[in-house]
């Protein structure tokens, strides 16, 4: 995973990053792990259409430890970023996804976010919304 940022520039955020493209992996997502390294992550595929924002949560209920959470739009570009807590639910923020005003009354709120990239939690100041995030897949042995 690479951050491009404005006005050109890219660097390094992690390149173990699992892609979590089928419902079971998203499912998963890191239960099970107690720690993630710095050059670990996971890209969770949200259904490819605007929706609630619900169905484009995260939780952290049996992930033992903080992460840096990434809502991102079909292009990669970053829509909001924070920090996520064990025992909790994060949603997108709507305000930072253009979303049309009058959808923002639904519960949770609306987002047009393709994927959500979870990785460090000392990445987060490199997560910036606006900024693009280009992944490539690893070649298999």
């Amino acid at each position: 995973m690479q951050d491009t940022r404005k006005g050109g520039g890219e660097r390094l955020i992690a390149d173990q990053v699992i892609c979590a493209d089928t419902p079971a992996l998203r499912r998963k997502g890191l239960l099970g792990r107690q720690t993630l390294d710095p050059d670990e992550g996971i890209l969770l595929f949200n259904p490819p259409r605007l929706g609630l924002s619900l169905f484009h949560s995260i939780h952290m209920f049996g992930v033992p430890f903080e992460l840096a959470a990434a809502w991102l739009d079909e292009e990669g570009t970053i829509l909001d970023a924070k920090r996520a807590r064990p025992g909790r639910m994060f949603f997108p923020s709507p305000q930072g996804d253009n979303c049309p005003s009058f959808l923002r009354c639904i519960p949770f709120g609306v987002t047009r976010s393709r994927y959500i990239l979870e990785v460090h939690p000392t990445h987060l100041p490199l997560l910036q919304k606006g900024h693009r995030i280009r992944w490539r897949e690893a070649a298999h042995e």
